[in-house]
């Protein structure tokens, strides 16, 4: 893909995913490709002179009993929610792009979009 599109930004949103039952049943398997797929792809990013490398999370990725509402640093107080593990663990040790910036000065970042829904408007 780096070859062939020569892309200078690449926003990361795969991910091998199948839902609780699947999750539960197929733990590893889960967990190796997702953790594969991103290695893979921020170590290309950074071999392809990428201006820009935006690896995609979400909010499973937070701890089971993160306090609402969440903050950034919540993150790391947690292992995820066990049925969302195999497809959200193996995205944070991505979140560490802080480190092919600061050794190869690979513009990356580690994105989790959350949802603004406030649960407060479901007492209307």
């Amino acid at each position: 893909m780096y070859r062939e599109m020569q892309p200078t930004v690449v926003i990361h949103l795969a991910a091998k995913v199948g839902g609780i039952e699947a999750n539960r049943e197929n733990p590893g398997t889960f967990f190796f490709a997702n953790m594969a797929m991103g290695l893979h792809l921020i170590e290309h990013a950074l071999h392809a002179a990428l201006k820009k490398f935006v690896q995609v999370g979400t909010i499973c990725a937070y701890p089971k009993f993160t306090p609402v509402p969440f903050r950034e640093d919540d993150l790391w107080q947690g292992y995820p929610e066990e049925t969302n593990a195999p497809t959200e663990s193996p995205k944070r040790p991505l979140s560490h792009a802080p480190g092919y910036r600061q050794q190869y000065g690979l513009n990356g970042i580690y994105l989790l979009p959350v949802n603004l829904f406030d649960r407060r408007q479901l007492r209307s």
